[in-house]
């Protein structure tokens, strides 16, 4: 959605994929963190694409911060 300047709705999808994840690597880490920090990496180009700046530092810290625990 993004690609064709829908930016509003791509951060709305991404933040309900996070959503759903974040509560998925909560039951099944080992499953389902890898995607939880791919999904808070997307969530972080989003945020920063609609002008959220310390939101998407924050986000991509998360991010970062899981990707060194797999």
């Amino acid at each position: 959605m993004a690609n064709i300047g829908r930016h509003d709705e791509a951060l709305k999808a991404v933040r309900e994929a996070t959503k759903l994840y974040r509560t998925l690597a909560k039951h099944n880490p080992g499953t389902y963190t890898p995607n939880l920090a791919s999904s808070l990496n997307n969530l972080a180009g989003s945020q920063a694409e609609n002008g959220q700046p310390h939101d998407a530092l924050q986000t991509v810290h998360e991010a970062t911060n899981l990707y060194r625990t797999l």
